[in-house]
């Protein structure tokens, strides 16, 4: 009973090959032709630096992605702050 299972695809993929290897063996030779050879004319230009200040109009709301709430570990007065 195995046999009669194994036996219908290994025929299936024994006749793709073949057909496989006839196609390959039978396909047409290409046609050789010369190549072609190609001139492209290019014009070229010497770019030179130069400073401008860009515009971009926009509007919109900007927000900060995350908040962060500061807690001190320690109980007291804030006295002064250091303008650093």
């Amino acid at each position: 009973m195995n046999a009669l299972k194994i036996l219908p695809p290994v025929g299936v993929a024994a006749l793709a090959w073949i057909l496989m290897q006839w196609m390959i063996a039978s396909r047409p030779e290409p046609k050789k032709r010369p190549p072609q050879r190609q001139v492209i004319e290019v014009e070229s230009v010497a770019l030179e630096t130069v400073d401008y200040q860009v515009r971009i109009r926009t509007h919109g709301i900007v927000r900060a992605r995350t908040r962060s709430t500061l807690i001190p570990q320690v109980s007291g007065e804030i006295v002064e702050i250091s303008p650093n």
